[in-house]
């Protein structure tokens, strides 16, 4: 389950990574008032949005099996993730962690 996790996690990376080149996109297609770039970069933008909900859910209710099957109660972090896990598990981790975090912050600039 560990393992489905930490790739629902790396898709859900990939998916930010694809919605931040989509921003920079938009923006030149603003900046050169390109209407139909810009409407075809928005409806790519809504489909990565609907994958990025359907992959939450799916981690949602994985997390909610890994918290029974390992009695845990409360919220399941990445630190107590890191605890449960091997050591190969825990690097892919806190890579994926980090990259989500820059990831994050870049989109919150653009």
């Amino acid at each position: 389950m560990i393992n489905r996790l930490i790739e629902i996690i790396g898709r859900e990376a990939g998916l930010f990574e694809s919605f931040l080149a989509l921003l920079e996109q938009q923006q030149k297609m603003l900046v050169s008032n390109d209407l139909d770039g810009l409407n075809r970069v928005t409806d790519r933008q809504r489909e990565k949005l609907v994958e990025s909900q359907l992959l939450n859910k799916e981690r949602e209710r994985l997390i909610e099996r890994i918290k029974v099957a390992n009695a845990i109660e409360g919220d399941l972090n990445v630190t107590h993730l890191l605890e449960m896990v091997d050591e190969n598990q825990a690097a892919r981790l806190l890579q994926l962690k980090s990259l989500i975090y820059g990831l994050h912050e870049q989109i919150a600039q653009v």
